[in-house]
């Protein structure tokens, strides 16, 4: 349902693309709308993309997993539709990639807004004491509070590097991975 989010997303990685070549593989997952679409597929096909429409939606996992069966190359670039390249990102996951030969998956900086001012929220890899804590913080003040918090601390301490740093947990909407990992796993 993201047809006009998906031609801003090709536009932008029209403007700033890979230092590699490289295919665009989309998989619709189950569409009702169709609104952008023609402005979404005109612009896959200028870059020779090609577009994989399911007739359901099985989920953001199993899309994904049906794009990188059909893609071909050896690094696979996962995003969502609603993503804007900034110039030098690919690149930059590219080059930490090929710094670090045992990281098999790297992320860039995300922002919530087209003005990168506004970064994404950290990640943190639950634990069963999370789990409880988000529980108790939906039912108490007290707990929302302090897990808000804590939260909160995790995602400036992360918001603050300036440099690469290892993640126990990467956001989904956009990644660089290599298709040997992808293999193993």
């Amino acid at each position: 349902e993201t047809w006009e989010e998906l031609a801003g997303a090709l536009l932008s990685l029209r403007r700033n693309p890979p230092p590699v070549s490289g295919e665009v593989v989309v998989v619709d997952n189950g569409s009702r709308s169709t609104r952008g679409r023609a402005r979404a597929t005109e612009l896959l096909a200028e870059m020779d993309g090609r577009l994989f429409a399911r007739p359901d939606n099985p989920g953001y996992g199993a899309g994904m997993n049906h794009a990188l069966a059909e893609a071909r190359g050896r690094l696979l670039l996962a995003c969502n539709p609603d993503l804007v390249f900034q110039p030098g990102c690919l690149a930059g996951l590219l080059q930490v990639l090929d710094a670090h030969p045992r990281a098999g998956v790297v992320a860039p900086e995300v922002y919530l807004d087209r003005s990168c001012t506004v970064r994404a929220p950290a990640h943190i890899l639950p634990t069963p004491r999370d789990l409880v804590a988000s529980a108790m913080a939906a039912l108490f003040v007290g707990w929302n509070r302090r897990y808000s918090r804590r939260r909160t601390r995790a995602a400036l301490h992360e918001w603050q590097r300036r440099e690469p740093f290892q993640q126990a947990m990467l956001g989904g909407c956009c990644f660089l991975v290599s298709r040997e990992l992808v293999e193993r796993i």
